[in-house]
Parts: C-alpha cells; structure tokens; sequence
C-alpha cells in the first residue's frame, strides 16, 4: 500500500508523536515571552534591573489571565498552513484581552496609581513583540523541518476528481506545510478520476473508513460540491467514530457555507467539519491545567467571596 512507501515513520514522526509535548512547551514559551517582556519594559522604562515584589505580582496576575483566555482565543489550534496574518491578529486580540483584564483589576482593586503607566504601556508594546516573535520563528524552524520530511501529517483526498487534482497541486506544492498526500478516494469512475490528478486512486467512498483505521491517516481532506449532500452525509456517518481532523474545501457553491471555522491553507478555503481538539499527552495536560488555575483563581476570590457571605448574612 502506497502509506507505507512515503514516509518513513521511523524518525521522521518524532515531532508528531510529541505533540502534545510540544503544545505545552508552547504555552511555556509564551509565558516566558510575557515575563521577559515585562522586565525588559521595567528595564527601559525605569532603569532597574530588578523588580519589586510588587510588580512581579503583577507579572504573576497577567500570566495566570494569559493561560486562562489564551486557549480561549484558539492560540494552540494548529496553524499547520494557516496564514501568518491571522495567527498575528489572534495573538493581538488574546494579548489585549490579557492587559483589559489588568485594566479592569486595577480598576476593580484601586491599585492603578501604584504602578507607572508608562511601564504598563512599554509592557504592552514589548509583550506584543515577544509574542510574535516567538511565533514567527517557530514557523520558521518548523516550516524547515517540514521541508525536510519532519513534522509530517498524512492526508487523503476525498470527492470530485477535478476540485480534488486542485487540491492535490496546491498540498504538494507547498511542503512546508508537512501535508503528505497519501491517497485520492472518489465517488466518480476510475478512468475519469485518474485522470484529473497525479495521486493515486486508491478506491471508493465507501472504502474511506476502513482506510483511515487501518493506516492511521491524519486528516481526510472532502473535495466536492454541496450538491453531493447525499455523499457527505454518507462520508460522514462513516467516520463517525474515527478522531481524524475531516476538512471540507468547498466549491464555488460551497463557499455559501458560513457556519463552520474557515481557514485558509495553502491559498484554499477551508472548512473544518470535525476537528480531534486534544490528543496523546495534551489531554493530560490540559486537565492539570484546568485544576490548577481553578484553585488559583478560588484562592484569589475568596477574600471577596467570605466579604459577600458576610454581607448576605
């Protein structure tokens, strides 16, 4: 079967089977940037090299608001492909939200004049920086190892032979997205599917599940038109129990379709059916996550919560 002559899984599925490794390191790195980006601001803006109790207690406050909205702001999606103005307007948007928390804290505690505003504004400026910085270069370093085989996600192609050829040319023609187009699967007769694309046929609609199962395939990309709902639905009952990513990249007709995430890869609209949010590790750490800013969060609203119990009594 051709899955099994494209990739070497030996090495070159390190970077996939630590996923959920790698995702947490991310969210390091982005606390790390936040922090350091606070001192350098402290550092310009006030000469000193080290900061008071009282301002690392408000580096603390931005970076438990950071890991509580970022993953809110879909920060640790996977931008696979995704274009690098929309990671950068994510990270914005996340960013400001975090320093309007600060706002409104500050507001809320009456300790804003305890604080200069030109820290907290250098602060923004420098967080805003590191953020995208750090983005920006593991793009780099990963669109590199893409390149080279690494970092690989296995992909077929399902649907009508023309808009699937498309979509084909598109993956292969853009390898740093570490997209590997393993197979095409059609609904339409063989002669006339082959003859639209280069990848080879390797069945039928109704040979899609069984494929995905037996062969660990990554995503199942849905090339045709929403005319063929009766073929969607059918496609989708079928992988109803399977966690592969399925993305629909619709037509001229389906780009009516509005009411799902729409990302663009490789210059395609593309439209995620079902994506698997969390696996191998992620899931874990995604739980410790959640327990341990809840109990964060209760410690620091409990003062506020007894002074309320006491009021109502």
């Amino acid at each position: 079967h051709i899955h099994n002559s494209n990739i070497n899984m030996s090495y070159r599925g390190i970077l996939k089977e630590h996923a959920g490794t790698l995702n947490a390191a991310l969210h390091v790195v982005d606390w790390l940037a936040i922090a350091l980006a606070s001192w350098v601001a402290f550092v310009l803006y006030l000469g000193l090299a080290w900061m008071p109790e009282s301002y690392m207690m408000v580096v603390m406050v931005a970076l438990l608001l950071a890991a509580t909205l970022f993953p809110r702001f879909s920060m640790y999606q996977a931008w696979r492909g995704a274009s690098v103005i929309d990671e950068m307007r994510t990270i914005s948007l996340a960013w400001g939200a975090v320093l309007l928390g600060l706002m409104f804290l500050a507001f809320f505690t009456k300790t804003g004049a305890t604080f200069p505003r030109g820290w907290l504004g250098v602060w923004a400026v420098t967080g805003w920086v590191s953020l995208i910085t750090s983005r920006v270069m593991l793009r780099l370093l990963l669109r590199w190892a893409r390149s080279r085989g690494f970092n690989q996600r296995s992909v077929i192609i399902v649907g009508e032979a023309e808009l699937g050829g498309e979509v084909i040319k598109r993956i292969q023609g853009a390898p740093w997205m570490g997209l590997n187009v393993v197979g095409f699967f059609s609904g339409e007769e063989e002669a006339h599917a082959t003859a639209h694309t280069d990848a080879p046929l390797c069945g039928g609609l109704a040979d899609v599940a069984s494929d995905v199962t037996e062969n660990g395939v990554d995503q199942v990309w849905v090339a045709m038109s929403l005319r063929d709902e009766e073929k969607l639905h059918q496609l989708l009952h079928a992988l109803r129990y399977s966690t592969v990513d399925i993305r629909f990249v619709p037509d001229l007709f389906g780009l009516r379709l509005l009411n799902h995430s729409v990302m663009d890869v490789a210059g395609l609209p593309v439209i995620n059916l079902s994506v698997s949010p969390m696996t191998g590790g992620s899931r874990w750490v995604k739980a410790v996550e959640d327990w341990v800013l809840a109990l964060i969060i209760l410690i620091l609203v409990s003062p506020l919560l007894l002074l309320i119990a006491c009021a109502v009594k």
